[in-house]
């Protein structure tokens, strides 16, 4: 069993502290399911939490019920150096379109973390899809998304490069 190991939570709006005893056990929580840079949905049975809060440099942010991004770094070479998600550039070719039309981006560190998540095993899905360069002949199609994804207690990390906006490519752990 999980049991909360911070004694303290700051609340920014009433500028108090909340007192927890650690010895009391969490809700136990076995699965989340992210829509990295956009709205809550539910596809299937699968409730994916909304992301789409715009943050910004230097920003450690709680998202949902159980989890957290951490993202670093500053957009200097664009109009839109403010922005940290984007929407779909292209025409998607793939089933449950809703998950893949947002995204959160990051030009150094983008960093998920799972909080208070139950002991046990786990089937860990990536779903990664190319919505920002297209796939054709123009200026837009010249880049390529590279991913350094790091599991906690999993052996090494896993390099990925997307492929196409196309289609899909799912990293199952």
């Amino acid at each position: 069993m999980n049991y909360f190991l911070h004694h303290f939570i700051f609340v920014h709006d009433s500028q108090q502290f909340l007192r927890f005893d650690p010895l009391l056990p969490l809700a136990a929580v076995n699965s989340l399911h992210i829509n990295c840079g956009g709205d809550e949905l539910t596809v299937g049975t699968k409730t994916y939490e909304a992301d789409w809060d715009n943050a910004g440099p230097a920003m450690y942010k709680k998202g949902g019920s159980n989890w957290a991004f951490s993202n670093t770094g500053h957009f200097m070479d664009n109009s839109t150096s403010l922005l940290y998600t984007t929407k779909n550039a292209t025409r998607l070719y793939m089933t449950n379109t809703e998950l893949y039309k947002n995204a959160r981006i990051s030009p150094i560190s983008l960093t998920y973390y799972g909080f208070c998540l139950e002991n046990g095993k786990y089937k860990l899905k990536l779903h990664f899809a190319e919505i920002m360069f297209t796939d054709d002949n123009k200026f837009s199609s010249l880049g390529r998304r590279v991913f350094d994804v790091y599991i906690q207690f999993c052996g090494p990390n896993v390099g990925y490069a997307a492929k196409t906006c196309t289609q899909v490519d799912m990293i199952h752990h």
